[in-house]
């Protein structure tokens, strides 16, 4: 696995963290069996968009391979329509078939508003958001 440039480093202690890669991608990793709660949610939205730029949509890739656990006010404020204003694009990274089932409930059963899609191998899932839009 290539080591990725840590741009923009914000975390919450214990849960997350949230960091643009060299090429403008957003990535979203959690720590190992972190439990995110819908605070934790918008807690995170809130440090990303510190580091937006306006004329910019964020591209995330959202790493559930340390298998946390996100409750159902979280997965449903993802989805929500208040993430269009920032968000054009999810990238699932999932190696577990647990976390995949997991990905697969959340664009089946949330619907969210941008293109989303599950991959299990990191650089599918980053060639696949630098094809999305990023621009508003």
């Amino acid at each position: 696995m290539k080591i990725r440039a840590r741009n923009n480093l914000s975390e919450i202690p214990g849960k997350a963290a949230i960091w643009s890669d060299e090429d403008g991608l957003s990535w979203l990793t959690f720590d190992a069996n972190a439990e995110i709660t819908l605070e934790d949610a918008l807690q995170i939205m809130e440090l990303a968009k510190k580091t937006q730029v306006e004329t910019e949509y964020f591209r995330v890739l959202i790493d559930l391979r340390t298998n946390p656990s996100l409750s159902s006010e979280a997965r449903e404020f993802a989805s929500s329509g208040e993430l269009q204003k920032y968000i054009s694009a999810f990238a699932i990274l999932a190696n577990e078939l647990s976390m995949k089932l997991v990905g697969n409930f959340f664009i089946q059963f949330h619907k969210p508003g941008q293109p989303t899609r599950i991959f299990t191998e990191e650089e599918d899932a980053r060639s696949w958001l630098l094809t999305q839009k990023a621009n508003k």
